[in-house]
């Protein structure tokens, strides 16, 4: 990770359902989803059976679309964008920040401190002050929950993410390269299980790396980063086993809980000084969550 970078994550999240809303309004993103849903314009197609809807941390409506809470703008400024420090994380829970000496290289004297982030929802700063004064804005956190659409429950489901998209507004010049460097994270805690994924959606992204809160890398198992890349392929989030999808409860006191985290990943190769623009990029992130019948995956024989 390098010193003196700031990026620009205009972009908020919003969510799903199994009738679907496309497109990007006003610089809001729209995570939707489908599950034998069609969608023509603002034509609509009844949902299938068994359907899922979703609310933002409002609880006010249940649909099968919900708008993101906080989007990155800071309304106390003329909604400008708030400016996002690089930060590392392995587990969306500890957070790292890091500073070298090179432009072009992210390891040459590097030191590493852990940021202090008090997580609440909306933008997140954090202090750190083995490198910096005051506090930076660190990742924007938006949080929805889940539930069936009905009365009864949905048994032995999976929760997944698809068709992960990031459109920019370009800069001049563009700060495509920085936009590597861009991490969604979904996370969720269903009983004593907490579950996440990291999805790195931009492509030519670094796909492995190694987050460590020492100066030096040592790529153990345990430090290892694994972010998904593929944009379209379903991903499962909520673990290796089937779970239950809450019966419908209209102050969602029962409902699935998710946790959307959106960061620059200074562990990543393109995030480096050398790459700054004088102005950069505004980034909106589009997804689908769904749900489906869990699958088992049996052991496979050896050879």
């Amino acid at each position: 990770m390098k010193n003196n970078k700031k990026f620009i994550l205009a972009a908020g999240a919003a969510a799903l359902g199994l009738v679907a809303a496309t497109g990007v309004t006003s610089g809001f993103a729209w995570f939707t989803a489908a599950n034998t849903v069609t969608v023509n314009g603002l034509n609509m197609m009844a949902a299938a059976e068994e359907g899922i809807v979703i609310s933002n941390s409002d609880h006010a409506t249940w649909t099968t679309t919900a708008s993101a809470k906080y989007n990155g703008l800071d309304s106390t400024h003329a909604n400008a964008p708030f400016e996002f420090i690089p930060a590392s994380t392995r587990n969306l829970t500890n957070w790292y920040h890091g500073l070298s000496d090179d432009v072009n290289n992210g390891r040459s004297n590097l030191s590493i401190a852990a940021l202090t982030v008090n997580e609440v929802e909306g933008v997140n700063t954090g202090t750190c002050a083995d490198h910096f004064t005051g506090s930076k804005a660190v990742f924007l956190l938006n949080e929805f929950l889940i539930q069936s659409a009905s009365a009864t429950a949905i048994t032995n489901q999976e929760i997944y993410v698809e068709n992960v998209s990031v459109t920019a507004t370009p800069a001049d010049p563009a700060s495509d390269e920085l936009d590597k460097a861009l991490r969604v994270g979904v996370k969720t805690t269903i009983g004593q299980t907490t579950t996440f994924k990291i999805f790195a959606p931009v492509s030519g992204a670094t796909a492995i790396y190694y987050v460590d809160d020492a100066g030096a890398e040592t790529p153990t198992e345990a430090k290892k980063v694994e972010a998904v890349t593929s944009t379209t392929d379903p991903v499962v989030v909520t673990g290796d086993s089937g779970i239950t999808i809450p019966a419908y409860n209209s102050d969602g006191s029962t409902a699935l809980h998710f946790k959307v985290y959106l960061w620059f990943e200074g562990e990543d190769a393109a995030c480096k000084s050398a790459n700054i623009k004088a102005a950069m990029d505004k980034l909106s992130i589009t997804f689908k969550f769904g749900n489906q019948a869990h699958q088992d995956v049996e052991p496979q024989p050896l050879p």
